[in-house]
C-alpha cells in the first residue's frame, strides 16, 4: 500500500455507531458482567442477577425501532451466551415496533440456535404488533419444522390459534406428530393445533380436521379439540358437501354417542350439512342423554326431511309421553334443566309432525 492510499484512507470519516447501538452494546457489556458473577452461586441469587439483566431492555425501549438491528445482532450471535441471546430475543419484542419481525424469525428458524433462545423468539415474535397475515406466514414456516424444538412449540402454536395458519398441511403434520392419544404438554398443543385448524382460512383446513377425526380413535382426548374446530369451519359449506364429508361426519356421530358436549357441536355440523345428514339425525331419536336427543330432533325440523321425520317420530313421542319417568329428563349437575329440554323437545315434535305428512316430494 503506497503512502499516498494509506493517507488518503486515514482522513476518510469513520462512521460512528448510533445511539441505540451504542446503548445495546453498553447494557449487554454490564449483562455479561451480571451473567459472569451469577457461576457459583445459589438458585435465589441466580435469579436476582437474572432480574437485573432482564431490566437491562427497559432502558432500551425508548430507542424503539431504532435498537432492532443492534439486539438482532446479539440474538443471532452464536459465539454469545445463550442467556445473553435469549434475552436479546426478549428485548426485541419490548421495541414494540413490527420490523423486529425479521431478526425475530431468523432466531426462531435457526437450528443452530438453543430451545429456549428459540422459544423466547417465538413468545417475542407472537407479542408484536404484526398482521394477521404476517403472523400467519410467520408462524406456518416455524410449525413446519420437524425439528421445531417442544419449548417454541407451544408459544408458537398459541399465536397460530389466534390467526390460523397458511397452510391447513402443516396443522394437519403437527397433530400427525403429536400422536393420536396426546398427554401432558402434547395434549395442550394439540388442543392449540386443532384450534388453529379451525381458524385456518379455505378447504383445507376442512380436510385436514376430517382426516384427523378419522385417524384418532374413539378414546382420543384431541378428538374434543377437533370436533370443536370443525365447528368452527361449518360455514364452508362447499367442503363440508363433499361425499367424503358427509361419510366423515357420519361416522364421528356413531363414534361419540358417549359425548354430550362432542355430540351437541356434530349435530349442529349435520344440521347445516343438508338433508344428507338427515338419516344420521333420526338415528339419535333413540339416544340416552336428554339434550342429544332434544338437538337431534331440532335439528331434523330444520332439515325438513320427510323420510326422517317419519322414521324418528314415533321415538321422540314416546319420549315426549314418558318423560316422567325417563331418566333422560331427570336433573343432573352440570346439564341441561329438564324442563327446558322437554319443552324444546315437545315444540320439535310438534314442529316435525306436519314434515312427516307431508306429500312424497
Amino acid at each position: 500500500m503506497t503512502a499516498t492510499l494509506l493517507a488518503a484512507l486515514l482522513v476518510l470519516p469513520v462512521r460512528a455507531a448510533s445511539p441505540a447501538a451504542e446503548a445495546v452494546d453498553a447494557a449487554f457489556a454490564r449483562i455479561a458482567v451480571l451473567l459472569a458473577s451469577e457461576k457459583g452461586r445459589h438458585a435465589r441469587a441466580v435469579d436476582e442477577l437474572d432480574r437485573k439483566a432482564y431490566a437491562e431492555g427497559d432502558a432500551l425501549r425508548r430507542h424503539g425501532w431504532r435498537a432492532v438491528e443492534p439486539l438482532g445482532r446479539v440474538a443471532a450471535d452464536l459465539r454469545r451466551p445463550m442467556k445473553e441471546r435469549l434475552l436479546a430475543a426478549a428485548f426485541l419484542a419490548r421495541t414494540g415496533d413490527p420490523l423486529a419481525a425479521g431478526p425475530l424469525e431468523a432466531v426462531l428458524l435457526d437450528p443452530r440456535q438453543d430451545p429456549l433462545v428459540r422459544a423466547s423468539a417465538a413468545e417475542s415474535l407472537a407479542a408484536l404488533p404484526l398482521s394477521p397475515s404476517h403472523a400467519r406466514r410467520a408462524f406456518t414456516r416455524a410449525l413446519a419444522l420437524p425439528d421445531l424444538p417442544s419449548e417454541a412449540l407451544a408459544p408458537a402454536l398459541a399465536k397460530a390459534a389466534l390467526t390460523g395458519l397458511d397452510d391447513a398441511e402443516v396443522g394437519r403434520l403437527v397433530l400427525r406428530r403429536l400422536g393420536a392419544r396426546p398427554e401432558g404438554s402434547a395434549r395442550d398443543a394439540a388442543r392449540l393445533a386443532a384450534a388453529a385448524l379451525g381458524r385456518t382460512p379455505g378447504a383445507g383446513a376442512v380436510d385436514a380436521l376430517l382426516d384427523l377425526l378419522r385417524r384418532h380413535p374413539a378414546d382420543s382426548p384431541a378428538r374434543g379439540d377437533l370436533i370443536a374446530a370443525l365447528a368452527a369451519k361449518r360455514a364452508d359449506l362447499l367442503a363440508f358437501r363433499r361425499p367424503q364429508a358427509r361419510a366423515a361426519i357420519e361416522d364421528a356421530l356413531r363414534a361419540e354417542t358417549g359425548e354430550p358436549a362432542r355430540m351437541a357441536a356434530l349435530i349442529g355440523i349435520a344440521a347445516g350439512f343438508g338433508p344428507e345428514l338427515a338419516p344420521a339425525l333420526a338415528r339419535l331419536s333413540h339416544h340416552p342423554d336428554g339434550e342429544v336427543l332434544v338437538l337431534a330432533a331440532e335439528g331434523l325440523v330444520r332439515l325438513e326431511d320427510r323420510d326422517a321425520a317419519r322414521r324418528a317420530l314415533p321415538d321422540l313421542e314416546a319420549a315426549v309421553a314418558g318423560a316422567l319417568t325417563d331418566p333422560r329428563f331427570s336433573p343432573k349437575d352440570g346439564r341441561p334443566d329438564p324442563a327446558v329440554l322437554l319443552a324444546r323437545l315437545e315444540k320439535a315434535v310438534a314442529a316435525l309432525k306436519p314434515v312427516a305428512s307431508a306429500p312424497p316430494r
